[in-house]
């Protein structure tokens, strides 16, 4: 995709404030450009795939590993017969066993 003039100026200034690791509103005042102006060209170049991640938004979001295998337990909530509540965390494969000798 062919870049205008403006877009491959506007495009150098964003990269230069991505190496050198200044805002984007200090590049800008240091290269005479209204920093308004830049960031509104700023926005389609990246829509469109150019100048990817700059700053600290793109670390917004950390990738976090998934656990191992999910604690599938049921939580029952029962009566003793003198009316005492009892709550229990049961494993979901073992919840048949459970039921069954509840019932007893």
């Amino acid at each position: 995709m062919l870049l205008t003039e403006k877009q491959s100026f506007y495009l150098s200034l964003i990269e230069q404030a991505r190496t050198a690791g200044k805002p984007l509103k200090q590049v800008a005042t240091e290269n005479g450009v209204s920093p308004v102006t830049l960031y509104n060209a700023a926005h389609p170049l990246r829509r469109k795939g150019f100048a990817e991640g700059s700053g600290p938004s793109r670390a917004g979001f950390v990738r976090q590993p998934l656990a191992a295998a999910a604690d599938e337990r049921i939580e029952v909530e029962t009566r003793l017969p003198n009316g005492q509540p009892v709550w229990l965390r049961v494993p979901a494969s073992q919840l048949s066993a459970v039921l069954g000798v509840l019932a007893s």
